[in-house]
């Protein structure tokens, strides 16, 4: 019998895309207005230059929030998890001294959180994911959106307490 776990997920909240796409629909209208219409509001002026890059810079950020992936692929022997564009992870199960799928509460956002009481964590969304805790101490933790699936592989891998 193979045994595996694959999830991918994205950012999926509705308002975070409500509030970057608003953003970037305003800057691209104020960026218009300013450059062909000539039209300037408030005191302080800034340079058609600036007014061009911060709306780029804006797009691009828009552009990275819509490529990010969380992967996480589990199998006998290990978990490969990636976090689009920014980071790929590698752990095999034998390093790890326990795996438990738990409700980890909010960590104050999404994306990648350092420093947290569960470790390093990679998440899109939810309050669920599968906590590890390694043999030399460190912890890490990665979201999902499955939690049912994920607690059949760990007790299907004999790995849910360990």
């Amino acid at each position: 019998m193979k045994l595996e776990f694959k999830e991918t997920q994205k950012l999926s909240q509705w308002w975070l895309w409500l509030v970057l796409l608003t953003s970037a629909g305003f800057m691209i209208f104020k960026t218009y207005q300013h450059i062909f219409l000539e039209v300037q509001d408030g005191n302080i002026p800034i340079s058609n230059e600036a007014l061009v890059v911060l709306t780029i810079l804006l797009i691009g950020l828009i552009v990275i929030f819509g490529m990010m992936k969380l992967k996480t692929e589990l199998n006998q022997q290990e978990l490969k998890i990636s976090f689009i564009p920014f980071s790929k992870k590698h752990f095999y199960w034998k390093d790890i001294k326990s795996a438990k799928v738990i409700d980890y509460g909010f960590v104050g956002g999404w994306g990648l959180r350092f420093w947290t009481a569960h470790g390093t964590v990679y998440n899109t969304g939810g309050n669920i994911g599968l906590a590890l805790e390694f043999k030399n101490g460190d912890k890490f933790l990665v979201g999902t959106q499955r939690e049912e699936e994920l607690k059949e592989f760990l007790k299907d891998l004999d790995l849910e307490n360990k």
